[in-house]
């Protein structure tokens, strides 16, 4: 395999909209699509970031952020019900009143960095053992 190269938003938009209906990178777990995006990065020849995209008004539900650099990446609007941001590396993601979080998984050093008890309240699921 080549060189991996960063995704660009064109291209990150394109395999979003692309992957919707693929069981290889949406395949259907209990009775709801699960979003490998690492796989999705990877079989395309893409290094894993997100890194700095604008993602406002996705869908990411049941989606897996594990191992993808997603530092400063825009949220806003999204729907990240029961994703999985823990094994994410990230020290900013942008978001607002309209992006849902509802049992969304962050470790607690990511809600510290994310400075969520700022915000409106959100059911958010700590992966790291550590009461909320």
């Amino acid at each position: 395999m080549g060189q991996r190269r960063k995704i660009t938003q064109k291209a990150f938009l394109a395999l979003y909209i692309n992957s919707l209906d693929d069981p290889l990178y949406r395949p259907l777990v209990n009775g709801s699509r699960h979003f490998r995006l690492d796989r999705l990065l990877e079989d395309q020849g893409y290094l894993p970031s997100l890194a700095g995209l604008s993602a406002r008004n996705l869908n990411f539900r049941h989606a897996d952020f594990s191992g993808l650099d997603i530092d400063g990446l825009d949220l806003s609007g999204a729907q990240c019900h029961w994703a999985d941001f823990s094994r994410a590396h990230f020290q900013s993601l942008y978001y607002d009143d309209n992006t849902r979080f509802y049992e969304a998984g962050f470790t607690s050093d990511q809600l510290v960095r994310l400075n969520f008890e700022q915000t409106t309240p959100r059911t958010i699921i700590l992966m790291d053992g550590a009461s909320a």
